[in-house]
């Protein structure tokens, strides 16, 4: 609310809202450090939003499951020139929609792109919940274990709403500027929240759709390909592997 509230009250830019409110150029770099912080995230978000392109092209090709070894074919696209080229799309369809401005780019969009995120989103979901063994999944995934709740789970917990709100890097310092003076912002910022917290449960729905099938808990990070990693990929041969790795992936061989 507190970025929100700057936005709206400055009408300008992350850095330029500060300076206007303050009257002292010395907050404006506190603005720029946020920009900074915007476009060291595109960085490699744009990275993995190739990677998303690349696999949504070869799932409507019919070349997804042509091979089960799909730990190998991942680290075979990585290492080579695929990843740049995708990259590439990805910034220049972000540049063409951002050039468009905010009412004829970004919003006509978000209102094309958010619905259909959803609607996909739901799919996934039910799809998910009703395979077998899903209930053990949802169990986990909804099922709190307080003997977990650390000073140091606060602090990931924190870094997560941090990062998954955008917040400290002007995005809603900026979303601040286009809100409407009529527009009320607990209400926009209670949106917010509720409308990130349902993704991130319909996102965990299809992420903990099941548990594998040696009752393991789930292991973050790409580091483990496979249990055959260390031979396929010299990007394993730091980590240890485990069977847990290939019993993971068993469900995509399904």
């Amino acid at each position: 609310m507190a970025e929100l509230t700057i936005g709206r009250g400055g009408r300008g830019s992350a850095s330029g809202s500060l300076v206007r409110l303050s009257g002292k150029p010395f907050w404006g770099r506190f603005g720029f450090i946020t920009i900074v912080g915007a476009f060291a995230i595109l960085s490699f978000y744009s990275v993995v939003a190739g990677w998303t392109i690349h696999y949504a092209v070869l799932s409507f090709s019919g070349q997804l499951f042509h091979d089960a070894d799909y730990a190998a074919r991942f680290g075979e696209f990585i290492g080579g020139w695929w990843p740049v080229l995708w990259q590439a799309i990805v910034m220049l369809l972000t540049g063409f929609v951002v050039a468009k401005g905010i009412a004829s780019g970004i919003e006509r969009f978000n209102k094309i792109l958010i619905p259909a995120m959803v609607v996909l989103l739901v799919v996934l979901m039910i799809r998910g919940v009703t395979l077998e063994g899903a209930s053990e999944g949802v169990a986990f995934f909804l099922r709190p274990d307080f003997s977990s709740l650390t000073p140091q789970a606060f602090l990931i917990a924190l870094g997560h709403a941090f990062f998954s709100l955008s917040l400290g890097m002007g995005t809603m310092l900026t979303y601040g500027a286009y809100v409407d003076r009529r527009q009320s912002l607990g209400a926009a910022t209670f949106a917010i929240g509720l409308g990130d917290l349902l993704y991130a449960l319909l996102a965990g729905l299809i992420i903990f759709r099941r548990r594998s099938p040696s009752g393991s808990r789930p292991i973050k990070g790409r580091g483990c390909y496979s249990s055959r990693c260390r031979q396929r990929s010299t990007r394993c041969r730091s980590v240890r592997c485990s069977p847990v790795c290939s019993s993971l992936l068993s469900p995509l061989r399904r």
